[in-house]
């Protein structure tokens, strides 16, 4: 069986790897145990969403940790290495933002990564969004009308001087950036389980593809 370990920094990210697992494995057997980093008492515990597969027939099984901080994913990784390994883990990932590390420091928190990332029987994948997970949201922009049909990448710039068009790894802060373009039509967007399942419906993991 393979057996996949996801650590993120945060419930935007949780959200995204989930989805992203039911789309691009639509046609596979799999098993999805959500789980939230606990720093008081017991290592894990449950979040509010928690399995989503069939426990007893599944081909793929899938762990997403929550760790609650960027700087936690790393670590997380490091002290949970050993036993996922012993638990027969065929593949790590850790998935985090760039910020709030500066661009101009983007190489030295890539070469931090990879220096200290365990090494062993599984090689683990470490994922980083430019500059946060956002910017990926963006980069799908014909979410924007799903979300006010009056979103579209004219009005958008018209209203916001903002082009979605362009590569959204460019933008500094993409939450913001998120967040003035929903404001623009009179939305929230914030980092609630709410806001992003609203902003990442099944649909926009087809660009991952």
């Amino acid at each position: 069986m393979i057996k996949v370990a996801i650590f993120t920094e945060g419930q935007t990210e949780q959200l995204f790897a989930c989805e992203a697992i039911q789309q691009l494995a639509d046609r596979t057997n799999y098993y999805i145990v959500n789980e939230r980093k606990n720093g008081k008492g017991d290592r894990l515990i449950k979040i509010d969403y928690g399995k989503i597969g069939d426990p007893d027939n599944h081909d793929i099984y899938f762990q997403i940790l929550n760790c609650d901080s960027d700087s936690q994913v790393l670590s997380t990784i490091r002290e949970e290495y050993a036993s996922l390994v012993a638990a027969d883990f065929t593949h790590i990932i850790g998935l985090r933002d760039v910020r709030p590390i500066k661009r101009e420091n983007m190489s030295k928190l890539f070469e931090s990564m990879l220096k200290y990332k365990p090494i062993g029987a599984v090689d683990p994948l470490i994922v980083i969004a430019i500059m946060e997970i956002e910017s990926w949201l963006i980069a799908e922009n014909s979410h924007f009308s799903k979300v006010d049909q009056s979103l579209t990448p004219e009005t958008i710039l018209a209203r916001t001087s903002i082009d979605i068009t362009v590569n959204s790894e460019h933008f500094d802060e993409p939450f913001e950036v998120l967040e003035c373009i929903y404001a623009s039509a009179g939305k929230i967007y914030s980092k609630s389980k709410e806001d992003v399942q609203r902003s990442c419906p099944m649909e926009w993991c087809s660009w991952i593809s």
